[in-house]
């Protein structure tokens, strides 16, 4: 019962009104009109106030499914984000392998460089030809090491801004993160609220339906005094007082039904904010 409240649409609310009307029809072939003349009105404006209801549960169901189908692209959005932070993390760790390797082989190859030049001092000492040959490699030595700090300063400019990615990403990871967190808080509140109309509604249309039976129980003893006063030439008494009472308890129930619809009214406002927090978030 309670799933078919959350569920409950127009169309089933105009299907009730019909079968409505048949069991007015049967009263009226019955016992005439007088009897159903102060319940109609009664029935036809909970009817309507009903129809406003499953038109906003309806448009509320719609709502929600759209929150939904947010969080679902906000969650994949998520996961997709942080699949991209741990490619960048990984791809940062290879240049960084890279990195290191490079740098080795150029300190072997100092360390080389290094070596050969003091060989080469004691040779060049004994001859003008060991000289030249001395200068030589120092120039060599001098471009290996040019080029070593060019590859340095190339290599530490890409590890800077591949840090600065990475910390970008992770900005937005935690952003979204927050996001989706207000997004499932407003969605559980909501449901709790929805929930608890719903069961303030299947309340008061079961309160309405023993009224009703109670209302034509007391208007059926009533028509059998009138024709039993009317049969002996006796003036029909006023009616008790207890059935005046629960004349006046249908009333209070209409109002407690005009309550919860406001209270829907109240919700539905909540949820059009929610909805327009939530695209505000996504142009973001």
């Amino acid at each position: 019962m309670e799933d078919d409240m959350v569920n409950l649409s127009v169309v089933d609310v105009y299907d009730e009104a019909a079968k409505i009307g048949k069991e007015f029809e049967n009263i009226i072939d019955s016992y005439g009109t007088e009897c159903v003349t102060e319940l109609m009105p009664l029935v036809i404006r909970v009817l309507e106030q009903l129809e406003i209801m499953a038109s906003r549960n309806e448009k509320e169901n719609d709502e929600v499914h759209q929150l939904r189908l947010n969080l679902q692209r906000m969650e994949s959005d998520k996961l997709e984000r942080a699949m991209e932070k741990m490619k960048y993390e990984k791809e940062l760790e290879q240049i960084e392998d890279t990195w290191r390797s490079e740098v080795n082989e150029m300190l072997e190859t100092v360390g080389r460089v290094t070596e050969e030049n003091k060989n080469l001092q004691s040779v060049l000492n004994e001859n003008q030809l060991e000289s030249r040959v001395k200068s030589q490699r120092t120039e060599e030595e001098i471009q290996v090491l040019k080029k070593l700090k060019e590859t340095v300063d190339k290599q530490r400019e890409q590890m800077r801004v591949l840090e600065r990615e990475a910390r970008q990403k992770t900005v937005d990871t935690e952003a979204l993160q927050a996001q989706l967190d207000r997004v499932n808080k407003v969605n559980v509140d909501l449901r709790r609220r929805q929930h608890i109309v719903n069961k303030q509604a299947k309340q008061l249309l079961g309160e309405k339906s023993e009224l009703q039976t109670q209302v034509q129980d007391k208007e059926q003893q009533l028509t059998k005094i009138k024709e039993r006063h009317l049969s002996t030439g006796d003036s029909p008494s006023p009616p008790p007082s207890h059935e005046v009472a629960t004349e006046d308890h249908v009333d209070d129930k209409a109002q407690d039904v005009q309550n919860v619809l406001l209270d829907a009214d109240e919700m539905t406002s909540i949820e059009e904010k929610l909805s327009k927090l939530v695209k505000a978030d996504t142009a973001m």
